[in-house]
C-alpha cells in the first residue's frame, strides 16, 4: 500500500509538471486544447486527477496481486519448511516402494515362466532363488517403511510382517538344491504358488505406500 502510494505520488507530480511545461511555454493557450478566457489550466488538473486516481487504483490492485502471490509462495515455503521430515521420508519411502514392486514384478514374471513351462525347472529355481536374495535384501533397510507406517498408515490394507513372514517361509522351500521340488510336481506348483502369493502381497504392500506417500507430497507442495 505505501508503494502504492508513491507510485500515485509520483505519477500526479510528473502530470502537474508536465502541465506547468505546457503552460510555461504557452502551448497550451495557443493549442486547440484551451479556448481563449477558459480556465484551461484549472481542467487539464481536474482531468488529470482524474486518470491519477485510475493509474493509482490499477496500481494498488497489481501490487496487492504482487503481495497475494508473494504471501502463497511465503505460505507454501512454510509449511514445506514445517513439514519438511515428513516430506523427506514420504520421498524415501517412495523411492523404497518402487525397487520392491519391481522386485515383485520379477518375481511374477518367473512364476509365468514356470508355469507356462518356458523355461526349465532348474533355471526356474534358480531365477526364484535369486529374486527371493534380493528381496530379502529390500526388506533389510525397513526402518523408513516401518516409521511409515505407525505415522500415516493405520488401518491399511496390507501389513509388512505378513509379507515378511512369508517371504521367511520361502528360503525354506527354496533354500536347498531343488532336488526335491524336481521330484515332487505337487511340491513344486505349492512353493510357486507361495512365490506368487508373497509377490503379489510385496507389490500391493508397495503401491498402497508409494500412492500414499505421493498424496501427502501432493499436498504439502
Amino acid at each position: 500500500m505505501i508503494r502504492a502510494a508513491i507510485y500515485s505520488l509520483i505519477i500526479f507530480v510528473g502530470a502537474i509538471a508536465a502541465v506547468i511545461l505546457l503552460v510555461q511555454f504557452d502551448f497550451l493557450a495557443k493549442s486547440q486544447f484551451c479556448k481563449p478566457d477558459d480556465p484551461c489550466i484549472q481542467q487539464w488538473f481536474a482531468a488529470l486527477s482524474g486518470w491519477v486516481g485510475a493509474i493509482a487504483t490499477l496500481t494498488t490492485l497489481f501490487l496487492l496481486r504482487e503481495q497475494i502471490l508473494q504471501s502463497g509462495k511465503q505460505h507454501a515455503q512454510s509449511i514445506r519448511a514445517e513439514y519438511r521430515d515428513d516430506i523427506r521420508l514420504a520421498e524415501r519411502v517412495m523411492n523404497r516402494c518402487i525397487l520392491l514392486q519391481y522386485r515383485a514384478e520379477e518375481m511374477i514374471r518367473i512364476k509365468e515362466k514356470a508355469a507356462h513351462g518356458s523355461a526349465d525347472m532348474r533355471s526356474a529355481y534358480s531365477d526364484a532363488q535369486s529374486a527371493i536374495k534380493l528381496l530379502t535384501l529390500e526388506f533389510e533397510k525397513i526402518d523408513d517403511l516401518q516409521a511409515w507406517d505407525a505415522k500415516h498408515m493405520s488401518g491399511a490394507l496390507y501389513t509388512l510382517e505378513p509379507a515378511l513372514d512369508k517371504l521367511e517361509r520361502l528360503h525354506t522351500n527354496f533354500g536347498g538344491p531343488g532336488d526335491i521340488l524336481f521330484g515332487d510336481p505337487m511340491y513344486w506348483s505349492v512353493s510357486f504358488n507361495s512365490f506368487f502369493t508373497v509377490a503379489l502381497d510385496v507389490l500391493s504392500y508397495a503401491r498402497e505406500r508409494q500412492a500414499s506417500a505421493a498424496e501427502l507430497i501432493k499436498d504439502l507442495s
